[in-house]
């Protein structure tokens, strides 16, 4: 995995050569776990707010995030990497209280929380849903070309728009090997 040094980097160059107004910056997949009783998770407020405020110095507003849909390649990637953990889901009290937390730090940034597949959060005073492949952010970004916005959901509360995906994952897999990541057919 690349460096959080190098990924800043590679932040800061993109929103240099196509503007921060084209960048969205993903927080997640947000995974929690039991292991020996006790719930754990990849979620570290301290760590999320060091990325927004580095994140925010290029004037990168919008910040997407997801908690962990339990899919069957995921569930049978995280019991084999894992043996002796489990798969937690948390409670929608659970997650709104992970939420506030994320919303209070974003907006000391300028930046706005858009939720990922889980329309449930949407509720929330300071979230928006969002979209992977958004047409009508992308019309709105290039006004000479139209893009279709029919909507062409992958699960529930998905809210992408009809779109055709340039990469081939069997042929070009991504090699950091996530256990969460589609594009990781092999997997573990």
């Amino acid at each position: 995995a690349l460096s959080l040094d190098k990924t800043i980097n590679q932040i800061r160059r993109l929103s240099e050569i196509y503007g921060p107004e084209r960048i969205i910056w993903r927080y997640d997949p947000i995974a929690h776990w039991i292991d020996n009783k006790t719930i754990s998770s990849n979620h570290n407020l301290k760590q999320f707010e060091e990325l927004c405020h580095q994140i925010s110095h290029f004037g990168i507003q919008r910040c997407y995030f997801s908690f962990v849909y339990v899919y069957r390649k995921y569930e049978n990637r995280f019991a084999k990497r894992f043996p002796k953990w489990q798969i937690y889901h948390p409670s929608l009290k659970e997650q709104l209280v992970i939420i506030d937390e994320m919303a209070e730090i974003s907006s000391k940034y300028n930046m706005v929380l858009y939720s990922c597949c889980n329309d449930s959060l949407l509720n929330h005073p300071k979230i928006k849903k969002g979209c992977c492949i958004d047409g009508n952010l992308l019309n709105e970004l290039d006004g000479t070309h139209k893009v279709s916005i029919a909507k062409a959901p992958s699960r529930q509360d998905c809210g992408c728009t009809r779109s055709i995906d340039i990469g081939n994952y069997l042929n070009q897999p991504c090699h950091y090997g996530c256990i969460y990541c589609y594009a990781n057919p092999a997997g573990y």
